[in-house]
């Protein structure tokens, strides 16, 4: 998908009708027709990740639901917002805030916007990059 920054990416399976995908907690937020497109895509043979943009992730108090506990790797001012390159055990991924305080090293805890979560077919996306 075009845009920057990019989508973050999450390679993603459907298994016993559950979506799997590093970190568990933004798949966990998918929509019921995002998960019937997993679905559908799964029946065809098709791989799919689980996408959000990084406007779409936001920091939260550590105990808010689905919320992802990642590592600040770096980050970098940009005017008006702020990219935190972040790190869980699972993936890394990047967020887009307003101005903040926060410092590379922290940790932080992430939620994504649940009707902002998408499944995304794994050849689409590659297409799209082209």
């Amino acid at each position: 998908f075009l845009g920057s920054p990019p989508m973050n990416l999450f390679p993603a399976e459907l298994r016993e009708d559950r979506i799997l995908a590093p970190p568990q907690s933004f798949a966990d937020l998918l929509p019921p027709e995002q998960r019937a497109l997993a679905a559908e895509l799964t029946g065809r043979g098709l791989n799919f990740f689980v996408g959000v943009r990084p406007e779409h992730l936001s920091l939260a108090a550590g105990d808010a639901p689905h919320a992802v506990a990642a590592e600040v790797e770096f980050v970098e001012p940009l005017g008006q917002t702020t990219s935190l390159h972040l790190r869980c055990p699972s993936a890394r991924f990047l967020l887009v805030t307003g101005r903040t305080g926060v410092s590379a090293g922290e940790t932080v805890a992430v939620v994504a916007a649940s009707d902002h979560v998408r499944v995304i077919e794994a050849s689409r996306s590659v297409r799209d990059k082209l």
